[in-house]
């Protein structure tokens, strides 16, 4: 009894963080720019942006979820 009882407890704890992780509104650092999505509208804001400093190193990354 006492064993399910503190499994059941962990489960409940985990699905929780689980859950919370998800649907939670995550906001990004003060200095640093909102996360928007680079669509054809928004390609020459994203490229005059990218090349607004030369002198420093930029990186691009794509995730794609296949």
């Amino acid at each position: 009894m006492k064993r399910s009882r503190l499994f059941l407890i962990v489960l409940f704890v985990v699905l929780a963080a689980g859950f919370w992780y998800s649907f939670a509104p995550s906001h990004t650092p003060a200095p640093q720019p909102a996360i928007t999505k680079l669509t054809q509208q928004n390609f020459g804001q994203f490229k005059s942006a990218f090349n607004h400093d030369p002198a420093s190193v930029r990186l691009v990354l794509l995730l794609s979820p296949t």
